[in-house]
């Protein structure tokens, strides 16, 4: 969560961490406001975050969004990993040519064993209803996105209504299970 030094911001911007560097970090999406070289005030890590099973082999990458975000490390460790990558995405970005872009989102969970998503809290029905078709499903784990106002849990907008009960993003997520986000998920 970062908001620029000189802006008097409404809520911070979630960053995603793409590369991790000496001297700090590169982010997907940073607005484009914030020219480079822009002195940010950030908050964090806090929730929780991406957990490949040490076991999985076949890695789907999968982007409901019109711009990734927070999936884009997955990749470098998965590479890191030596594991088979594949991207599912209404937005392909600039990808190593090591990843497999997969026409189909189900087709891409019917060949992972670990899917990771990303999602707006309203496209999480779409996904939902391409995983309950699934006769076996793979690891799913989903990075939500609902509006994080001050990311660290005070003002419960990001509360998140999952199998168990609500919970808050900022804190308790954003990355979810699948088997927490509802009906009909293993």
């Amino acid at each position: 969560m970062a908001i620029a030094e000189d802006e008097l911001a409404s809520h911070p911007i979630p960053l995603f961490p793409a590369a991790i560097h000496a001297d700090g970090f590169s982010s997907v999406m940073v607005p484009d406001r914030w020219p480079p070289g822009t002195r940010l005030d950030l908050m964090g890590p806090l929730g929780r975050g991406f957990s490949p099973p040490g076991t999985a082999r076949r890695w789907l990458i999968a982007s409901s969004l019109e711009r990734t975000t927070g999936l884009m490390p997955l990749i470098r460790i998965g590479l890191d990993r030596r594991v088979e990558l594949a991207y599912w995405g209404r937005h392909i970005p600039e990808l190593n040519p090591a990843v497999e872009v997969v026409i189909g989102l189900e087709e891409g969970l019917r060949w992972a064993d670990y899917a990771a998503c990303e999602a707006r809290p309203e496209s999480l029905l779409m996904l939902q209803s391409v995983w309950a078709k699934l006769e076996s499903q793979p690891t799913i784990q989903v990075l939500l996105l609902p509006d994080l106002l001050c990311g660290f849990g005070a003002c419960q907008a990001c509360a998140t209504p999952l199998a168990r009960g609500m919970k808050l993003a900022c804190v308790d997520g954003p990355v979810f299970d699948a088997s927490d986000l509802g009906s009909g998920l293993r």
